[in-house]
């Protein structure tokens, strides 16, 4: 699995709208990562690892569905718009 950085940036009042975010490309942070990662990649991988770690400390995930809608709207809402 590849390895991002952390996505800690805060931001309020986006004016894209989640579909166009969620398609648009991550800004490179000078850390050696490869170019065009999404933020919808992004979030696939975030919650593929907060996932595993969940399961491995023998919690269980109910609504998956709903529990990766939550991870990435979380995420939406912290982004820094001038990154995608």
């Amino acid at each position: 699995m590849a390895q991002f950085p952390p996505y800690n940036h805060q931001v309020k009042n986006l004016s894209q709208s989640y579909a166009d975010w969620f398609r648009s490309p991550i800004e490179d942070s000078g850390e050696n990562w490869r170019e065009n990662i999404t933020h919808g990649e992004y979030i696939r991988y975030f919650y593929a690892k907060l996932k595993r770690i969940i399961q491995e400390k023998g919690f269980n995930i109910n609504n998956e569905k709903q529990f990766k809608s939550e991870i990435a709207t979380f995420i939406y809402q912290l982004s820094d718009e001038s990154n995608g």
